[in-house]
């Protein structure tokens, strides 16, 4: 209705394709067919119509010149969803999240392509796969999350071999990497070209602390038949940022990053790989100096097949 006035319940209608089309999930950046719809049901029409509408930006978001401002889920849970420039996306993140405490708002980039960003929207519905820990813990709000969350043995399931999806895969030893190892923030970069995206989007979830924001995106869970349940991975956040400071930054389909301390000696850095290891064998180097070089640059990346 907010790009049709003239849109009724049930009517029957078609959107335009491809060029400069706008689907009832909007077209991401780069252009793919809009979405087609024959017809619409009393409850698909309003859920649609909700994640279309722009919000009032809250009064204390006014300051941070977001945009239009839109709910990220038909479900609500209070995440609002702006679009940023990809080049102004981290520094608008280290804004919003030094003012969290002010705004009750933490900042979360929400990775992936433009399939993977539309499905952003139904992913507390979705049907849950085959995987190995997804099911291992309820996922139905983000209050039954961090319950859940509370429950989950952090030291257990970083313990060498105490990844339920990974039991027998230990990192090999190798010499410390001569230079300091290239990282940098993925949820800006195109995954293949490295350049920085013309847009990202940029979730707004009201809760204080962003381990906490953690348990809003269940489209972690979107992929990977190894990826852990939502409350591990919100409990190995919570874990990381009470002992290291590190705060989740981003997060996409069995992908997750972290914004880390600078400042690891290289014994807590081995001591943190061995962790980060058994938690995502597949994130990083095997090889336990490389990830501890890694880990020590302050950008923590965890990836599951």
């Amino acid at each position: 209705r907010g790009l049709d006035p003239s849109l009724t319940v049930g009517k029957k209608f078609r959107l335009p394709s491809l060029t400069g089309a706008h689907s009832l999930f909007e077209v991401m950046s780069p252009v793919e067919a809009a979405r087609t719809d024959d017809s619409l049901s009393a409850s698909d029409f309003e859920e649609r119509r909700s994640l279309v509408a722009e919000l009032p930006t809250p009064e204390v978001l006014v300051p941070f010149r977001l945009g239009s401002l839109r709910q990220l889920y038909p479900e609500n849970h209070g995440v609002l969803v702006a679009r940023v420039p990809g080049r102004e996306a981290e520094a608008m993140w280290r804004r919003l999240d030094a003012a969290a405490s002010t705004t009750g708002y933490r900042p979360v980039l929400l990775r992936g392509d433009a399939r993977e960003l539309r499905e952003v929207r139904s992913a507390w519905k979705q049907e849950r796969v085959n995987g190995l820990q997804q099911g291992a813990h309820p996922m139905t709000t983000p209050a039954i999350v961090l319950a859940s969350s509370a429950q989950v043995d952090v030291e257990a399931l970083l313990r060498r071999g105490g990844n339920p999806s990974y039991p027998d895969v230990v990192p090999t030893s190798g010499a410390w990497p001569e230079a300091a190892p290239k990282t940098w923030l993925g949820a800006v970069r195109d995954p293949l070209t490295k350049e920085v995206l013309t847009e990202v989007q940029l979730a707004l979830v009201p809760t204080d602390a962003a381990w906490k924001a953690l348990a809003f995106m269940p489209s972690l869970t979107q992929a990977g038949e190894a990826t852990p349940s939502l409350a591990q991975a919100v409990a190995v956040s919570r874990h990381w940022e009470t002992r290291h400071g590190a705060k989740v930054i981003a997060v996409g389909p069995a992908i997750i990053e972290w914004l880390g301390p600078t400042t690891l000696t290289r014994a807590d850095a081995l001591t943190l790989a061995e962790e980060h290891f058994t938690f995502s064998p597949e994130g990083a180097s095997d090889v336990l100096e490389r990830r501890a070089a890694e880990l020590m640059t302050g950008w923590w990346f965890a990836w599951w097949d």
